[in-house]
């Protein structure tokens, strides 16, 4: 039996040029969504927040360049950040990529972690090099790592769902990103406007009713036709109530220096908090009725759409 000839067992050209295309595309994606992630901080100019546990005596143009913010009073802006890069990196493969034929989801997975990842240890080590040697530093360093390590598990996990996870995973991804959304222009709003001065009041409201919105769209092209579904949008909606008021229980309790000197008395005075930014005057029953508004009237066109559609 004759060898086969390599001409034919060999992958014509154009199919590994457009593999390595399809490849290259995908981590790309990654990439740069981890980095439209990390603008606000960029643009803020990526300098290492001062720290109460600096090993010497520094002014802020004196601290050193960080990927990320690492700061007890900046936990869930670095959340915030990371998240919104998953969020972007899903919808861009989904909508991008996917329908040019170029989107592979787990090197887009690959490009997103491996940035943030990176972004994580730099910071770690810059920080790691100044702080104090005490035992405080190192918890002080250590739960800020493991918090971002967390926030870019989620970032993943939003990622994968609003690529290619079925509508009940890709409602409650969307709201996540939604909700992570708010708390990023606010942070991009913030580092435009400096420090000399503060945001327009209308950036503000859009940053509040940004989750919203978003919530709501993912929930009604989710629909509830099935009970996943359903249960997908339960999820959803209680997610866009709950998670926003842990996000101002969290940065209230570990923004206090007073709370962390005293932390017998820190979860009681986040749980507080927490109760309180469930409330109206927290205004969480406000954002979950125009999710709400906004679900029905997407659900509606959705319907309308569809219907047409099958004429």
């Amino acid at each position: 039996m004759s060898d086969a000839d390599p001409d034919t067992a060999r992958p014509p050209a154009s199919a590994t040029a457009s593999a390595t295309a399809t490849a290259t595309a995908s981590a790309l994606c990654g990439v740069l969504a981890a980095a439209l992630g990390i603008l606000p901080w960029l643009v803020e100019g990526a300098r290492l927040p001062l720290q109460n546990v600096w090993a010497t005596e520094a002014l802020p143009e004196d601290m050193p360049l960080a990927l990320l913010p690492f700061s007890q009073y900046s936990l869930t802006t670095i959340a915030a950040m990371l998240v919104v890069g998953g969020a972007v990196a899903g919808a861009a493969e989904r909508w991008l990529l996917a329908r040019r034929g170029l989107g592979r989801r787990t090197l887009v997975t690959v490009g997103l972690a491996a940035t943030q990842l990176v972004c994580v240890a730099q910071t770690t080590v810059v920080t790691q090099a100044g702080i104090e040697d005490s035992s405080r530093a190192s918890v002080y360093l250590a739960g800020l790592a493991l918090a971002a390590v967390v926030s870019v598990g989620v970032s993943v996990l939003v990622q994968r769902g609003i690529a290619g996870g079925g509508p009940a995973a890709g409602a409650m991804a969307a709201t996540a990103g939604g909700i992570a959304l708010g708390m990023w222009v606010a942070a991009l709003a913030s580092a435009l406007a400096g420090v000399a001065s503060s945001p327009p009041a209308w950036v503000f409201a859009v940053a509040t009713w940004t989750p919203s919105v978003v919530a709501g769209i993912a929930v009604g092209v989710c629909g509830v036709s099935t009970v996943r579904r359903a249960l997908g949008a339960v999820a959803s909606l209680l997610g866009l109530w709950v998670l926003p008021a842990f996000a101002t229980a969290l940065s209230y309790a570990v923004g206090s220096r007073v709370y962390l000197q005293n932390p017998a008395e820190l979860v009681p005075a986040a749980a507080q908090v927490f109760r309180l930014a469930l409330g109206t005057d927290g205004g969480a029953p406000q954002r979950l009725l125009v999710a709400v508004a906004v679900a029905v009237v997407t659900w509606a066109v959705c319907r309308t759409l569809s219907r047409r559609a099958g004429h």
